[in-house]
């Protein structure tokens, strides 16, 4: 699937009638991909490539190679810091549809995770992206889901205001 993208990506778009350069969403974006889906589609392809380089690594070190066993790690480091630049650019994507929420739940999980068994504190920059995240997804449920929120309690309706209006402020959407 990412080489079609890659391959679509690379494509020249024929010039629009009139002169007309300008690309579309439609014409940039395919109608299934989103920011996230896009961005959770490369996750995916770098862990299996991360999982690749990490069994060759095995192998060198069982073997006794320096040298290869030095290139995966260097590989390995490499596919680590890509990981880590999706997600937490995934972290940061307002979702649209229940399945990027379900994708965003996911990567907030494994975040959480790593913060939970890491020793230390984790960068203010990813405490910040999860918090982010954790917001949007309360904020899209409560816009998704049906129900009075000033029934289910005054302190929820406070949260889902705030949550409300901590993605509009984020998302250039300010107005009343």
């Amino acid at each position: 699937m990412i080489s079609s993208i890659r391959q679509q990506a690379a494509t020249p778009k024929p010039k629009k009638a009139g002169g007309d350069t300008m690309d579309s969403l439609r014409d940039i974006q395919p109608l299934d991909l989103s920011p996230i889906l896009s961005m959770h589609a490369r996750y995916e392809q770098t862990m299996a490539e991360y999982h690749i380089v990490d069994q060759a690594e095995g192998a060198a070190r069982k073997d006794d190679d320096d040298y290869h066993q030095s290139r995966y790690s260097q590989a390995l480091k490499a596919l680590t810091r890509e990981t880590d630049a999706l997600r937490v650019a995934i972290l940061h994507q307002v979702p649209v549809i229940w399945k990027e929420v379900m994708i965003l739940q996911f990567h907030i999980v494994n975040v959480f995770d790593m913060h939970a068994n890491c020793a230390g504190e984790p960068p203010e920059a990813e405490k910040e992206a999860l918090q982010t995240a954790i917001d949007t997804v309360f904020d899209f449920m409560c816009c998704e889901i049906d129900t009075d929120h000033e029934k289910v309690g005054a302190a929820f309706q406070d949260g889902a205001n705030h949550a409300l209006w901590k993605r509009r402020y984020r998302t250039g959407s300010v107005e009343e």
